[in-house]
C-alpha cells in the first residue's frame, strides 16, 4: 500500500486551480485534475506530467448534481489512496 496521498482539485485545469495541484503535485500529492472540460483537463495532466507531477483528470462539474461528484464523497482515485480535499471551481 502506497503513503502517497491524493488531492483532489476543482478547476485545475487553468488559473489558480493548476497552479494549487502543480504545488501539490511539487509537494508529493497525487493530483485529480478535476475539470469541466474533459479536453482541458487531459491537456492539464499532460503539462503536470511532463512537470513530474503524478496526475490523472477528473470530469468534474461542481455545479451540477448529475456530475458525479460536486467534490464531495469518498470516491477513490484509480489506485485507491486517501484524498486531500481541495476546492477551487465554482
Amino acid at each position: 500500500m502506497s503513503d502517497t496521498k491524493t488531492a483532489l482539485v476543482t478547476g485545475a485545469n487553468k488559473g489558480l486551480g493548476y497552479e494549487i495541484a502543480a504545488g501539490l503535485g511539487e509537494r508529493g500529492y497525487r493530483v485529480a485534475v478535476g475539470a469541466r472540460d474533459t479536453a482541458r483537463g487531459e491537456a492539464a495532466v499532460k503539462t503536470l506530467h511532463a512537470a513530474g507531477v503524478d496526475a490523472f483528470a477528473v470530469p468534474l462539474d461542481v455545479t451540477s448534481d448529475r456530475s458525479g461528484g460536486g467534490g464531495g464523497g469518498r470516491r477513490g482515485p484509480p489506485g485507491g489512496g486517501g484524498k486531500t480535499p481541495r476546492r477551487n471551481g465554482g
